[in-house]
């Protein structure tokens, strides 16, 4: 990520002449040798472009080039079996979709379950995510035990340990209930 008011310069040698180009960005990521203007300041700087033809810089249209990661369903089932404890098996798919404009790395995605009951008890635990491509989901799987018949309460949060760059880092969460 570039500094808001950064200058870029960039200088491209041709056969036969030199092409000099110098502008004011607001905005700007590099990934790779790809350099991505999101916003050129117009009024700070020269914004010129010498020698050769005229270049155009063009913000691109859609998403900036960040991953975003958002839970879009919370599904469960439960096995009927219970022992002498009212303890069931519930296995839960979590769909989480890539809403941004890249690819997201592996993470992990964490539902706490709280039993609000005269007395808190609760559930922690991660499920794997593996890479999310943009505008794509896939659905992660996980199981856990919960006292029943009892309505427990939960949150899924997709990256749970934020080591994903995102373009918002606060629409991670999704609340849902069980039984």
């Amino acid at each position: 990520m570039f500094n808001k008011n950064t200058t870029i310069v960039m200088v491209t040698l041709l056969a036969f002449s030199v092409i000099y180009t110098s502008f004011v960005v607001d905005d700007a990521e590099l990934t790779g040798n790809a350099l991505q203007i999101n916003k050129i300041n117009k009024q700070a700087g020269f914004n010129k472009f010498l020698g050769g033809n005229s270049t155009n810089i063009t913000k691109k249209g859609g998403k900036r080039f960040l991953s975003d990661l958002v839970i879009d369903k919370v599904d469960y089932s439960w096995d009927n079996k219970t022992n002498n404890t009212n303890l069931t098996i519930v296995y839960f798919e979590v769909t989480v979709e890539n809403i941004g404009g890249r690819s997201a790395r592996s993470s992990w995605l964490n539902i706490r379950l709280d039993n609000v009951h005269g007395w808190t008890e609760y559930r922690d635990f991660n499920i794997y995510v593996p890479v999310i491509p943009a505008g794509k989901s896939v659905k992660a799987q996980g199981v856990t035990s919960l006292k029943y018949p009892t309505t427990w309460y939960g949150i899924a949060t997709a990256d749970t340990y934020n080591t994903i760059r995102e373009l918002n880092e606060h629409n991670n969460n999704a609340t849902f209930s069980v039984f």
